[in-house]
């Protein structure tokens, strides 16, 4: 994998491995193989939100011209509300400053 610079968008002190792992598969995908989307599968208490913050910010900084934000998806409404309490620091940053939209998948 082509080196990648993500470390600044990181929104903690730390990047745990497995954290790691996921966003440089996901940044691989699309700055690399040329993907225009990315699932991510990954266990409670991995770091997600932190996870897909990351890989927002760096998108959303690479963003040119028409191109539209990032979703975060939940398979339930009460996933998405505990992710927006957890991280309301964080996307509220992401929703003012990049647009980012925020969905429920059933």
């Amino acid at each position: 994998m082509a080196s990648i610079d993500y470390d600044q968008f990181f929104p903690f002190e730390k990047i745990r491995p497995e954290q790691r792992k996921a966003i440089e598969f996901a940044l691989n995908a699309v700055e690399v193989e040329g993907k225009k989307m990315v699932l991510l599968e990954m266990g409670t208490g991995t770091g997600k939100s932190a996870t897909g913050i990351t890989i927002a910010r760096y998108l959303l900084s690479k963003l040119e011209g028409n191109e539209s934000g990032a979703y975060f998806l939940t398979t339930q409404k009460v996933l998405q509300d505990q992710y927006m309490d957890r991280s309301e620091e964080h996307t509220s940053e992401l929703q003012s400053r990049f647009g980012i939209s925020y969905a429920v998948f059933c």
